[in-house]
């Protein structure tokens, strides 16, 4: 289930929110597999490379493991996970992909309640301030306040860092 559904349980969304959460999939994929790629299966092997990048993605969005496995990997490697997640600031392209997650997310939550500042946006803000990852504004991302344009724009970004980085079998 995606994470607006999951959220709000709606099945009409308006074209923008659907493109945002088709970009913040592709955002989440394109994430693991580069944590996967570049991080994590030289150190962990395949299986432990995996749980090290979902449990990095679900702390960038304040998510919880989706199984028991996953918690108790977390729970294991809490500190570690958060230091790993810190460490996202230090890499100019996960850096810009958790930038344009954010600004997704934050984007999505803000047509869902009609509200730019609701409390899962200010968390979701304050993660990526702990975090020390910047969220764009419209102007950073489009050079306008115009959001329909911002919104193709990180989808654009979303399906080009996915693709070039997706897990080959």
């Amino acid at each position: 289930m995606s994470f607006f559904r999951k959220l709000f349980n709606r099945s009409a969304r308006p074209v923008e929110l659907q493109l945002l959460e088709e970009s913040i999939q592709h955002l989440q994929l394109g994430m693991f597999a580069y944590l996967c790629k570049n991080r994590y299966d030289s150190l962990y092997g395949n299986e432990q490379a995996n749980f090290w990048a979902v449990a990095v993605l679900n702390t960038v969005m304040l998510e919880e493991a989706a199984n028991e496995e996953g918690r108790r990997f977390y729970e294991t490697n809490r500190h570690n996970v958060m230091q790993e997640a810190l460490r996202l600031r230090d890499d100019p392209l996960l850096a810009e992909c958790a930038s344009n997650l954010y600004a997704a997310l934050i984007g999505g939550l803000a047509i869902m309640t009609a509200n730019p500042l609701s409390g899962r946006a200010r968390e979701l803000e304050a993660r990526a301030t702990d975090l020390g990852l910047y969220i764009p504004s419209t102007f950073d991302i489009c050079g306008s306040a115009d959001a329909r344009e911002c919104i193709r724009r990180i989808a654009d970004f979303a399906r080009e860092f996915s693709a070039r980085h997706r897990l080959r079998s």
